[in-house]
Parts: structure tokens; sequence; C-alpha cells
């Protein structure tokens, strides 16, 4: 069990923890903040990253105990990003994307080689705008302040949360499957005004604390 952590050990051979300090079931945040650190936790509360599917624009995770799986697709965090931007603004050639196909393709070929129907597909921003629309209608769709636009709207098996204040997903507001969350992140980049507190509101971090699990 190479990929595995020693509490996970623990728990395969013997049946029980010794320590159950050690374990803690992973939350939205958790796959969302990893998604975007350039060094990825191998190990989120038991579900393992798989390298060969995973990129800086998205991450399979598989729990082999509980045979689950979670893909994560992170939100705008390039330059190239803006271009997939645009074309989710105007609605035009975002499914075409590379950013897109790229991801719609690595969550196919985790279900097949991890043989699962289904998956909990999460992301962040532009990231969440890809994950409710790779998902099957089988998989569970998280998302985080998700990129929307004109007549788009929460699909029925997404649960969508949006950050007061935030402008990105200001449009699917009021859609019945998306709750609003207070704002709790503040930064002191200097920015200043409506756009410093339109960033703090967009930010993952307001989510931190949040129960919100996976």
């Amino acid at each position: 069990m190479p990929y595995l952590s020693w509490y996970k050990r623990l728990k395969v051979e013997n049946g029980f923890l010794s320590n159950t300090d050690d374990v803690k079931d992973p939350t939205l945040y958790d796959f969302l903040s990893n998604s975007y650190d350039a060094n990825k936790k191998q190990d989120i509360g038991g579900y393992i990253l798989d390298p060969e599917l995973s990129t800086h624009n998205h991450q399979a995770y598989f729990h082999p105990q509980e045979k689950k799986l979670v893909f994560a697709v992170t939100g705008t965090h390039t330059l190239s990003d803006v271009g997939t931007d645009i074309k989710l603004g105007l609605g035009r050639g975002f499914k075409e994307s590379h950013r897109y196909k790229s991801a719609e393709s690595a969550l196919e070929n985790a279900k097949a080689k991890y043989g699962v129907e289904s998956a909990s597909v999460v992301g962040h921003s532009l990231g969440g705008a890809i994950a409710g629309n790779i998902a099957s209608s089988q998989d569970k769709v998280i998302t985080l302040n998700k990129g929307a636009t004109i007549g788009q709207k929460v699909r029925q098996n997404e649960q969508g949360y949006r950050v007061a204040g935030d402008v990105v997903s200001a449009l699917n507001a009021n859609s019945t499957h998306m709750t609003t969350l207070e704002k709790k992140h503040s930064s002191s980049s200097g920015v200043g005004g409506l756009l410093q507190g339109a960033l703090d509101s967009h930010n993952s971090e307001n989510i931190k604390n949040e129960p919100i699990y996976v």
C-alpha cells in the first residue's frame, strides 16, 4: 500500500485507529485550496492524489477503502485562463477550449481507471463552471463562486455556494441550488475600495472553516 498514509495503513491492517486526531473528513476547502497549491498534498483525508490524471489545472483523488473518486478543477490561475474566462463570458467557445476538454477527458479517464460510475466533482470560479458542465447526471457537484453567464442555471445534482459580494457568481445568486455565505476573508493587498471587497469575496479562504464536506 505505497500510497496510503500511516494512519490509513493502521486502519486497514488492524481494523482501528489508535489516534483519531489524525483523521479529518475532507471539506470543499481542502480540495479547492490544494488545487491552487504548487506543492500539492498527496493525501486529503484518505483521498490519494493520482499524479497520472492530475495537472495544475485539475486533480483526481481516489479513496482506496471507500472506493470514492473526487475530481477537483482549479479556477483561473494562469494568463491563458483569461482567454477561457472570456469565452465563458461570451458564451462562445468555452466547451471547445483546451482547459475544458482536458478536464472532461481526465474525469472520464479517472472513472474508467477506478471502475466507478460517479464522482464528486468540485471547483472554484472558472473551475466551478467547468466542473458543473463536465459532470454527468450521476455525479455530485459542489462549486464555490462559480463563473456564471446569462441564462446559466445551477444543475439539479449541484450544490453551489457563493460568498456575499462576489461578482463572478452574481448571476447565479438566486438559483434554487445556490447558497450565499457570509464574507469572512479580508486581505490588505493595498488595492482598496470596491475592487478589494470583490476580490476578498471571491477568495476561497472564505470557506476555510465551513463544514462543507465533499
